[in-house]
């Protein structure tokens, strides 16, 4: 939840510079992230493709007006031209069990680079 909170501010400080318009149903769109964070959580549920992730993310944020950063749309359409290719030469890939390490990694490498504190804000 803090993390969309973080998305909804960022979104608001952009937004208001550029268009002086703020998300829409704030809560709302809160509540729906934070049921997407706590999905996989229970009873062993787990999406079967990360871009199912990304595309109720972008959805959920279209809807409530929230402008996710350049950085995180970019990522996100890497992600789906992998996953794409990946499930054409294997229909039974998952990515998300090939990604979580490398992800796993390339955050522990950033919180030793000082990202630990600004990771401690959101």
């Amino acid at each position: 939840r803090r993390a969309a909170e973080f998305l909804v501010d960022h979104s608001n400080e952009s937004m208001l510079q550029t268009t002086g318009e703020q998300a829409l149903d704030v809560e709302h769109y809160l509540d729906e992230i934070e049921k997407l964070s706590k999905a996989p959580l229970k009873g062993g549920f787990a999406f079967e493709r990360v871009t199912m992730y990304i595309n109720y993310v972008m959805n959920s944020a279209s809807r409530h007006h929230v402008k996710i950063t350049p950085a995180f749309v970019s990522m996100a359409l890497a992600i789906k031209v992998q996953e794409g290719i990946a499930l054409m030469l294997n229909p039974r890939a998952s990515i998300i069990n090939v990604a979580n390490p490398i992800i796993i990694k390339a955050e522990a490498r950033r919180l030793k680079q000082g990202g630990f504190d600004r990771l401690k804000t959101i």
